[in-house]
């Protein structure tokens, strides 16, 4: 594996170690099917509380997802310190 140093401004030297791109692509990998799978289940969840309620559900469900796609990595970002389920 690489390793990386870098130099901070109080010259503080901080190692790295790069992750391979196999890992990488995986772990992308990993993400973007936990996203397909709550988008299918959104959509499942909305169809079938659409027989129930009257209005555009399905709609306002969509807009939730795209919400959650836009803002996935953040939230993870955030709740596991610079971690993703795919990078756990």
């Amino acid at each position: 594996m690489k390793l990386i140093e870098l130099n901070t401004a109080q010259q503080v030297k901080l190692d790295f170690t790069l992750a391979p791109v196999q890992l990488r692509i995986f772990a992308f990998a990993i993400d973007y099917i936990i996203l397909i799978a709550l988008f299918y289940g959104i959509i499942f969840f909305g169809v079938f509380l659409e027989r129930y309620y009257v209005g555009d559900f399905v709609e306002t469900l969509m807009y939730f997802f795209v919400l959650i796609f836009f803002f996935y990595s953040l939230i993870q970002e955030i709740a596991f310190k610079g971690r993703s389920f795919g990078k756990i």
